[in-house]
């Protein structure tokens, strides 16, 4: 992402936690394997990239958070044409692993230039409304309301127009 300050970076997680709170399923720690991380992270980034760029979970275990870099950070050969996202054992769940692909779709959508947004600016947040809402069925107006309301720090959202659509992909049996 870009360099730029992240002035929402901790309302957003205080409004992530305000809409998992009553949800232990989406929020459960180490409710997956790192393999099925990758599996939904790579769906998601199928269903909203015209040409996916694949995402690399590796296991995050000498991490204390999860973190996704994006492919200019790139480790090792495997990674140069990925997206790569650490994950430690205790944030292998479907949640984190939403918030971490939302921003693998931002960069790819918006790249890391001058003009691109902060890690958890508006567009961020949008995103991850809209990805809780397809994926763990959170009721988005609701999760939406609880962000704007929010004190002393409130969420702040981008309008849906300046966000990657998802893909409609027919799919032919051979």
């Amino acid at each position: 992402m870009s360099s730029k300050k992240d002035s929402q970076r901790s309302a957003v997680y205080k409004w992530e936690d305000e809409v998992f709170k009553t949800d232990e399923v989406w929020r459960k720690p180490n409710s997956m394997t790192l393999d099925q991380c990758e599996r939904l992270a790579n769906k998601v980034v199928a269903d909203f990239m015209p040409e996916p760029v694949p995402v690399v979970m590796r296991d995050g275990r000498s991490k204390r958070r999860a973190c996704y870099y994006n492919p200019d950070f790139a480790w090792n050969w495997r990674d140069y044409h990925s997206g790569t996202i650490d994950l430690p054992r205790w944030s292998r769940c479907p949640a984190i692993v939403l918030h971490e692909v939302t921003h693998h779709l931002v960069w790819w959508k918006y790249g890391a230039n001058d003009n691109s947004p902060s890690a958890h600016g508006r567009e961020f947040a949008t995103l991850a409304l809209m990805l809780y809402g397809k994926y763990c069925g959170i009721d988005t107006v609701e999760a939406r309301k609880i962000g704007i309301k929010q004190r002393p720090r409130r969420v702040h959202f981008a309008k849906l127009s300046v966000l990657p659509k998802p893909i409609k992909r027919i799919y032919k049996l051979k």
